[in-house]
């Protein structure tokens, strides 16, 4: 799940600088969502959570400072759990 979690702040990052297709940010949301339900009431799963609804409002419109720190946290999360 680590390098998922890199993998998705990358998508993050490639849509918000590069633009990438609905369907890869709807399934990357859609890994975080089913990840956040797997691991319920652990607070890095809501932190999941929410960035799987961020994604999700990313279709609509890209605040750029948000998706930065959101990538940052996912990229963290997943570079320690491959350590």
């Amino acid at each position: 799940m680590g390098f998922m979690d890199v993998a998705v702040a990358a998508i993050m990052l490639l849509a918000q600088y590069a633009g990438l297709p609905a369907q890869v940010m709807i399934s990357a949301s859609v890994y975080l969502f089913i990840k956040a339900a797997m691991f319920f009431g652990d607070l890095m799963s809501i932190i999941d959570g929410i960035v799987g609804l961020y994604l999700l409002i990313m279709l609509f419109f890209r605040p750029e400072l948000v998706t930065i720190l959101f990538a940052i946290y996912l990229a963290a999360k997943g570079a320690w759990s491959m350590f």
